[in-house]
């Protein structure tokens, strides 16, 4: 799920879960030059395509655009230094075939120092094998792995807090043995979350990292006062 906010409650956010070395190691500091980003378009017959920034006055308006692309044709946008480093929408709508319909693919990605060259089938623009960045691309690159291996891990620690909302013999030792284990590892799983903000403190995306972090949950008193926890 996607989070909607404004970027400057985002610093406020982070400054109190990361601290304020966290935020001025990389968000202050901006190129002072346009970037691009060089799209190779593939798997369609043609596409429009536009960006559109998820912040500021211009939120979710195209911002730049290209139309009429065609199947193995490279174009390129040029992202404002005024829009960075930020997190956009790249909307493709796309035709399969000259007298088709087009149809919307959209994809996130995130820009702060580097040109970006993106390789897309826009009709799975979201997958990996069909839409690829440069080799040496960081930003979308450690965020794709940051998101996978988080899944991972909240998958886990999903299963056990719903197993310990519904059982209903909250005064037994099991019990009291699987809060335990869940504070262990909700403590685990945070403290990870740190490490990988401050091992990527140089990304932009480093800090959205804390929006993941996990509160800690009441296990106490029936089931409805544990689901309102």
């Amino acid at each position: 799920m996607k989070i909607f906010i404004t970027y400057s409650f985002l610093l406020l956010f982070i400054n109190f879960f990361f601290g304020q070395s966290a935020i001025t190691a990389k968000v202050g500091v901006k190129s002072f030059n346009d970037l691009t980003l060089k799209i190779h378009l593939r798997g369609v017959y043609e596409s429009k395509i536009t960006l559109l920034p998820l912040t500021g006055t211009n939120a979710l308006k195209p911002i730049v655009g290209k139309s009429g692309i065609k199947n193995g044709e490279t174009t390129i946008l040029s992202v404002s230094n005024a829009q960075l480093p930020g997190e956009f929408v790249l909307r493709f709508d796309y035709k399969e075939k000259e007298t088709g319909t087009p149809y919307p693919c959209e994809k996130h990605i995130f820009v702060n120092e580097q040109n970006i060259e993106l390789w897309v089938n826009p009709m799975y623009c979201n997958n990996n094998d069909s839409s690829y960045f440069q080799k040496d691309e960081k930003e979308n690159t450690v965020f794709a792995r940051f998101t996978k291996e988080n899944g991972k891990q909240k998958e886990k620690l999903g299963l056990l807090q719903n197993f310990l909302m519904n059982y209903d013999d909250t005064q037994s030792q099991f019990y009291k043995q699987g809060t335990e284990e869940y504070q262990k590892r909700r403590n685990n799983y945070n403290h990870w979350l740190k490490e990988q903000a401050t091992l990527h403190k140089a990304l932009f995306v480093s800090h959205t990292f804390g929006f993941q972090y996990l509160p800690q949950i009441v296990f106490n008193g029936s089931e409805t006062a544990r689901q309102q926890s």
